[in-house]
C-alpha cells in the first residue's frame, strides 16, 4: 500500500510542480498588483493621467491574466507592470528633483527632510549636552521585568 502511494506521488510530481509554480506566480502577481495600486494611491495627483494610465492598464491586464491561470501570461503581465511602474516612479523622482534638492519627499531628501532635519545645538538637537561624555543608561518600563 505504501509502495502504491509512493508510485502515485512520483506519477503526480510534475502536476504538483506545475501547480506550485502557478500558485507562486499568482501570489507574486497579486502582490505586484497591490503594490502598484498602492503606489498610485500614494502618488495622488503627483502623476499625470498619461503617467498613471499605463500602470492602471498593466494592473488590469495582470488581474485578467491571473484569472486565466496561464503562468506564461501572468509572467508577461508582471513584466509589463514592472516596466510601467518603473516609468511612473522615474516620473515621480524627476518631478521631486525639479521641486529642488531637499524638498520634502524628494530623492535627495533624507528622513525628516524639510521639517528641520538638523535642529542644531538647541534643546533636543543632536548636539544638545554634547560634552564628549558617554552616558550609559538602561530603559526600564514599569510592570515589565
Amino acid at each position: 500500500e505504501v509502495d502504491k502511494m509512493m508510485r502515485d506521488a512520483e506519477a503526480h510530481a510534475d502536476e504538483d510542480k506545475t501547480r506550485k509554480e502557478e500558485v507562486e506566480t499568482r501570489n507574486r502577481a497579486d502582490q505586484a498588483a497591490y503594490a502598484a495600486e498602492r503606489m498610485l494611491k500614494d502618488a495622488g495627483d503627483k502623476l499625470s493621467e498619461g503617467e498613471r494610465k499605463p500602470v492602471e492598464d498593466a494592473v488590469a491586464a495582470l488581474k485578467k491574466a491571473t484569472e486565466g491561470g496561464d503562468v506564461g501570461a501572468m509572467n508577461a503581465a508582471l513584466e509589463q507592470l514592472n516596466t510601467a511602474q518603473q516609468t511612473a516612479a522615474q516620473a515621480l523622482y524627476a518631478k521631486a528633483a525639479q521641486a529642488g534638492p531637499g524638498a520634502a519627499g524628494g530623492p535627495e531628501a533624507g528622513p525628516g527632510a524639510g521639517a528641520g532635519a538638523d535642529p542644531g545645538p538647541g534643546p533636543g538637537g543632536p548636539r544638545a549636552g554634547n560634552s564628549g561624555e558617554v552616558i550609559d543608561a538602561e530603559v526600564v518600563e514599569d510592570g515589565k521585568p
